[in-house]
C-alpha cells in the first residue's frame, strides 16, 4: 500500500483512540488520500491482531508476537480456497462460512481444503 493511505489510517486510528472526534474527512484534507483508501486501509487494519487489543495493551506491549498477511495477500488466498473448495465440491466448508472471514487461516492442498483459526 501507499505510505499516504497507511498514514491517513494510523492518524485517524490514533485519533480517535486518543479521544478526538476527527471523521475519515479531516485526514483526507490534511492527508489528500481519498477517503475510501482511508476507509479501505481501516477495515485493512481491523483484520489485524492488533485490532482485538485495548489502547492500554496496545500501549504497553514492547512489540507485536504475529505478523499480518497484506489484505490483498488475504483476500486472494480466500479465493483460491473457495475455488479449490468448489473444484472439489466440499459442500461443508463453502457452507461453514469460513471462507467469509479473514481472520482465519486457510491452509490447503491439492487433496482437501481446510481452515484453522488464527490466535488472536
Amino acid at each position: 500500500r501507499r505510505p499516504a493511505g497507511v498514514c491517513a489510517a494510523a492518524l485517524l486510528i490514533a485519533s480517535r483512540a486518543h479521544g478526538f472526534t476527527r471523521d475519515h474527512q479531516d485526514v483526507t484534507r490534511i492527508l489528500r488520500v481519498c477517503g475510501m483508501t482511508v476507509q479501505e486501509r481501516v477495515r485493512d487494519f481491523e483484520c489485524t491482531p492488533s485490532a482485538n487489543l485495548t489502547l492500554e495493551q496496545f500501549k504497553t506491549m514492547d512489540f507485536l508476537e504475529g505478523e499480518a498477511d497484506p489484505p490483498v495477500f488475504t483476500k486472494n488466498r480466500i479465493m483460491e480456497a473457495r475455488a479449490l473448495a468448489i473444484e472439489n465440491q466440499n459442500l461443508a466448508l463453502l457452507e461453514s462460512g469460513h471462507l467469509d472471514d479473514p481472520r482465519k487461516t486457510i491452509l490447503h492442498n491439492s487433496s482437501q481444503t481446510t481452515t484453522t483459526t488464527t490466535n488472536n
